[in-house]
């Protein structure tokens, strides 16, 4: 028979582990021996480790989900779609007198099928031109429209967008 110690010692885990896997019943044959005052563990020294391996377990490497080359032509047309309704965007609010630029993986070309078009509006123009646009437009885009006013977002917020936009 074995103490917790000697079993942690050869299976190479704490004798606190040991004892927890005891009073969880994961250790064939172990008993509690009541010796006076103290309580102790006493293992068979031929029972197996019976720790379990630690974490989650292993997933498949394999995804269920590998997109065909139709996946892939539909997921690129999506992204060319985006583009140019950005642009198209843009032009119609610049009409219309609201000043607009493009941030945002759209405007660094790091955009995926995923991804929405970022807009920062400057100047809104005439009153509601901005906000009618936007929503008429929103309701027909393939990907989705984040417009965000100069005035509505905190400075630290602004230069960010400000450093995107010259790099």
């Amino acid at each position: 028979m074995l103490s917790p110690a000697e079993y942690a010692k050869a299976h190479g885990i704490s004798a606190e582990r040991v004892r927890q896997l005891c009073r969880a019943g994961r250790i064939q044959g172990a008993t509690q021996q009541t010796l006076g005052p103290m309580t102790m563990w006493l293992i068979p020294s031929d029972v197996a480790d019976p720790r379990l391996p630690r974490g989650r377990p292993a997933k498949p490497r394999l995804s269920l989900y590998q997109p065909d080359a139709d996946a892939q032509r539909q997921a690129r047309m999506r992204l060319r779609l985006g583009r140019q309704e950005a642009r198209a965007i843009i032009a119609a609010m610049k009409r219309k007198g609201v000043k607009v630029q493009l941030f945002g993986s759209m405007k660094t070309g790091q955009a995926t099928p995923h991804s929405d078009i970022d807009l920062l509006i400057t100047d809104p123009g005439p009153l509601g031109v901005m906000r009618a646009i936007s929503e008429t437009l929103a309701e027909r885009l393939t990907l989705p429209l984040d417009v965000v006013a100069e005035e509505t977002i905190g400075r630290d917020a602004f230069a960010r967008i400000q450093e995107s936009l010259h790099a």
